[in-house]
């Protein structure tokens, strides 16, 4: 769209989850009128499985919330049975196109979603792990403790 403004998401659009054990609970706005304005989206896990990573996509636009980015310490998301709640700012969100649960990382290793958004998922991990690395190298030269 050249020389025209791209059009603003200004409400919530279609919501549901692509993933069969994760379930959309609740989709609300949170700073409505702001420049910060966000979808807050609630996720249960239907699973008996703990959630490392989750990703959540509105077009062109993605956040990933993910507990596995440092090895020596990886955090849940998501406990069995357990809820959580992604938010995405309407600036990230592509006009016209649902919000929508796309892809999983589970405690075991096992993925579910889509194979383009896992392999989104993977290089931001990876990008992650790599700059978490390079700091705890930082932080040793300088003997500065590491967390």
């Amino acid at each position: 769209m050249r020389g025209q403004e791209r059009p603003r998401v200004n409400s919530l659009p279609p919501v549901f989850s692509r993933v069969k054990k994760l379930e959309v609970l609740n989709v609300s706005i949170v700073d409505p009128g702001t420049p910060a304005v966000r979808a807050a989206v609630e996720i249960r896990n239907n699973s008996d499985k703990a959630v490392m990573a989750v990703d959540l996509e509105c077009g062109e636009g993605g956040i990933t919330k993910n507990g596995l980015t440092d090895d020596e310490h990886p955090i849940v998301v998501i406990p069995p049975h357990g809820t959580t709640t992604v938010e995405m700012t309407f600036s990230a969100m592509t006009f016209g196109a649902p919000l929508v649960v796309s892809a999983v990382t589970y405690a075991d290793g096992t993925e579910e979603g889509d194979p383009a958004t896992l392999k989104i998922m993977h290089q931001g991990r990876e990008h992650d792990k790599a700059q978490i690395k390079a700091e705890k190298e930082r932080r040793a030269q300088t003997g500065a403790p590491t967390p």
